[in-house]
């Protein structure tokens, strides 16, 4: 089966079944592989990556092209996503750059130089269902595509807000496709992928309702296991639950535990400097600040500027709220491009936006997450 277009990239920023037999020779059920060919290159060298979504690294290998043919092989106990490229993985402009299902067991690739994505894979089922999802998404992402270089061309600003009207039914109309495949395949380990790249639009009873038709082997596939990783954290998450302790350096270099706010009420306020409507709430937050200080009130303030510490000492400045308690994320961006989230306190908190805010009481448990208008009402009933 072939396909012909990248669009599922952006299909995937919304957002195995069993493998036939290519060949005589049986391979072992914790390994693969893939017979390639070269359609228009005798002699070179292609690379194939393995892409782990939490931190974004991509585990190499290559093979030597010889004669327009080339192999892969190696240790694979389940399906995974995988990008084939002549260069940098990264380089989705790169026509010789495309990702694709494979599976434990043999597998024949053809790809076409200067073109991978009319690429045939046979051997993975998993794959077919993936490149038949894409091309009956296809209109819907041809449209976002065009619309999106329309954009860049419109002054007017009633035709561009228009556009950016027309782009949001476009993606709505992307999430309705792909929310009826997962309904109406339980059964395809695609549809726990496509949840996983997602899980950050939905809420526990969303990703629950999702989650739970799933298939036993669906979830106990990679990414079905990541879809009960993050229901089992919101549900840890739940008011009455003792709030994720962690503890960091602050703004002035002096270590802040969460544990040390015990007695007090805290709003832990996840932002950013960047983030407009997380500084345009902080106006309110100091008329709290003020109310309800010196009856037990503080606030935490965890900013998303792990890679721009400047830009955050200088809107704590602006902003006028050096009376909070200011630490950052801790998340680390490698050099290559890869994260570190082992002090992420983001991930502690199921924090997939800004701003999020988390109020917790005198004993250290969560009352809940607030808005500003559900943060006005339970520190009224709090300090009455």
């Amino acid at each position: 089966m072939k396909f012909f277009n990248k669009f599922f990239l952006f299909a995937l920023l919304f957002a195995v079944g069993s493998f036939g037999a290519v060949g005589c020779t049986s391979v072992p059920s914790d390994m693969y592989e893939i017979e390639g060919e070269v359609i228009g290159l005798d002699d070179g060298v292609i690379f194939i990556g393995f892409v782990n979504s939490q931190t974004m690294q991509v585990s190499r290998d290559s093979a030597r092209i010889e004669g327009g043919k080339f192999s892969f092989s190696g240790p694979l106990p389940a399906p995974e996503r995988v990008v084939l490229s002549d260069s940098n993985f990264k380089d989705w402009s790169n026509p010789n750059t495309v990702d694709m299902f494979i599976v434990p067991g043999k597998m024949k690739l053809t790809l076409e130089w200067g073109n991978f994505a009319n690429y045939t894979l046979e051997g993975s089922s998993l794959n077919d269902e993936y490149v038949a999802f894409n091309e009956g998404i296809k209109p819907l992402m041809d449209k976002v595509m065009e619309l999106n270089k329309t954009l860049e061309t419109i002054e007017d600003k009633d035709m561009r807000d228009e556009a950016r009207k027309e782009m949001g039914e476009l993606y709505a109309q992307n999430e309705k496709y792909t929310e009826k495949f997962m309904v109406e395949n339980p059964a395809s380990v695609l549809s726990a992928y496509l949840m996983s790249s997602r899980m950050s639009f939905y809420d526990l009873e969303q990703l629950e309702g999702f989650y739970n038709p799933f298939t036993n082997d669906v979830k106990g596939s990679s990414w079905g296991q990541q879809i009960k990783a993050e229901i089992d954290l919101l549900n840890s998450l739940k008011p009455g639950n003792p709030a994720p302790l962690f503890s960091s350096a602050d703004i002035n270099g002096n270590t802040l535990s969460l544990a040390d706010f015990k007695g007090k009420v805290v709003l832990v306020d996840f932002w950013a400097s960047w983030c407009v409507p997380c500084r345009a709430g902080n106006p309110h937050l100091k008329e709290l600040w003020d109310k309800y200080n010196a009856r037990g009130f503080e606030i935490i303030c965890i900013a998303d500027n792990d890679s721009s510490p400047d830009d955050w000492r200088k809107a704590v400045q602006h902003d006028g709220i050096e009376m909070f308690h200011h630490i950052l994320r801790g998340l680390v961006i490698n050099p290559d491009h890869t994260f570190d989230r082992t002090n992420d306190i983001s991930e502690l908190y199921a924090v997939h936006s800004l701003p999020t805010k988390f109020l917790i009481d005198r004993e250290g448990n969560i009352i809940g997450k607030v808005n500003n208008e559900e943060l006005d009402q339970e520190l009224h009933e709090l300090f009455q």
